[in-house]
């Protein structure tokens, strides 16, 4: 799942991921879900403006379906973009 949008003079790509965590801890099990994978870059180039940002819920585990994760994306996009252009 991905979408794509622009802000003059910026285009918003956010693409939701598989995730399963490779970190084995004794106190946090495995967890797999969904994450979204944020990138902001100039209309005008491809390369991004920000390294890609990979995001998960508040807690920091992924997500438990695609349309919660690209909902989270696409408004982790915006507010970063507001505060760039604020």
């Amino acid at each position: 799942m991905q979408t794509f949008w622009a802000r003059e003079p910026y285009a918003l790509n956010v693409q939701v991921q598989d995730f399963q965590s490779a970190v084995i801890e004794p106190t946090r099990p495995i967890t797999a879900g969904f994450v979204a994978v944020v990138s902001i870059s100039l209309s005008s180039m491809a390369a991004p403006v920000f390294p890609p940002l990979m995001l998960g819920d508040d807690s920091g585990n992924a997500f438990d379906n695609e349309s919660a994760a690209l909902s989270a994306g696409v408004d982790a996009a915006n507010r970063m973009l507001d505060d760039l252009l604020a």
